[in-house]
C-alpha cells in the first residue's frame, strides 16, 4: 500500500489502532482516507496503479483529528504525512479527493474542554470521566487514554454467577466426554486384528477425531489448571491496579 505495508495483517492490526479515533468521529472522511491510504484502489488503467487519498483529504483529516490525538499524547504518524500524497487529481497523478466534510472543525477548547478537569490530557468537555452511561458502571474502569469503558475481570454484567458455574459444568462434561470418546477410539484402534488394509483405513478415519478430541481436552485442561482470571483477565497500563476482563482484543487498548 501507500505507507509502505506488505501483509494484509499489518493493515488489519494498524486500522486497529484507529478505533478510539473513529468512535470519537472527528471527522466524516477519516475513514475514507485510512481506507485510502491503507487500502487503495489498484488498477493497471491508471498511471499510478494504487489510487491513495489526495493531500487535500489528507489535510481535512489532520485538521480535525491531530489535535484529538495530541489531547491522547500522541503525535499525527509519520506514515500518513500528508505531503506524501498527490497535490490534486489529474490524468498524471490520480487520486482520491473526497466527498468534503459534513461538519467544521471544533476550536480546541471545544474538543478538549478546559484543561485540568479530572481527564488527563486536558480531556473535560467531550468525554465523560466515568461509565456512567452503561448499566451496571460501577463494573467498569474507564481508560483514559482510548476513553473507552473495561469490564471488570469479576464483574457479572450479562450473566449471574451461577450461570457461569453451571455453564463451566456444562462445558468441562463435554470436554471430558471428548477426552474419553478419544480413548475409546484409540484402544479400538490398536485392539484392531483385522487386515493390515482395514487397519490403515480406520487410522485414516479415527486419526483426525482423536487429535481434534484431544486438543479441546487439552485447552479446556489449561483453563481448569490456570483459572478463569488467568485465561481472561489482564492488566493495562492505564489502570495497573485493576484487573480487567479481555475484550475484542485491542478493544481495551
Amino acid at each position: 500500500n501507500l505507507v509502505g505495508n506488505e501483509m494484509q495483517t499489518d493493515v488489519e492490526y494498524t486500522l486497529q489502532t484507529f478505533a478510539p479515533l473513529i468512535e470519537y468521529d472527528c471527522s466524516s472522511q477519516l475513514k475514507l482516507f485510512l481506507c485510502a491510504a491503507y487500502v487503495p484502489m489498484c488498477t493497471p488503467k491508471a498511471p499510478v496503479h494504487a489510487i491513495g487519498p489526495c493531500r487535500s483529504l489528507c489535510e481535512s483529516v489532520r485538521i480535525r483529528c491531530h489535535p484529538v490525538l495530541q489531547g491522547f499524547g500522541f503525535p499525527w504518524p509519520p506514515a500518513l504525512d500528508c505531503d506524501k500524497f498527490p497535490r490534486e487529481n489529474n490524468h498524471e497523478t490520480m487520486c482520491m479527493e473526497g466527498p468534503g466534510e459534513l461538519h467544521q472543525p471544533q476550536q480546541e477548547q471545544d474538543l478538549y474542554g478546559l484543561p485540568g478537569q479530572g481527564i488527563p490530557g486536558g480531556l473535560g468537555g467531550k468525554l465523560p470521566m466515568d461509565c456512567s452511561g452503561l448499566a451496571k458502571s460501577h463494573l467498569y474502569v474507564r481508560l483514559p487514554r482510548s476513553g473507552r469503558c473495561a469490564p471488570l475481570c469479576e464483574a457479572d454484567i450479562l450473566f449471574t454467577p451461577a450461570e457461569k458455574h453451571l455453564a463451566e459444568i456444562w462445558v468441562s462434561t463435554w470436554a471430558y466426554a471428548a477426552l474419553g470418546l478419544a480413548l475409546v477410539a484409540t484402544v479400538c484402534l490398536l485392539a484392531s486384528d483385522g487386515s493390515r488394509l482395514a487397519s490403515a483405513k480406520w487410522s485414516r478415519l479415527l486419526s483426525p477425531l482423536i487429535w481434534c478430541h484431544n486438543m479441546v481436552t487439552l485447552g479446556w485442561a489449561v483453563r481448569f489448571m490456570v483459572g478463569r482470571t488467568g485465561t481472561a483477565c489482564g492488566t493495562d497500563p492505564q489502570a495497573p491496579n485493576e484487573s480487567l476482563l479481555t475484550v475484542a482484543g485491542l478493544s481495551n487498548a
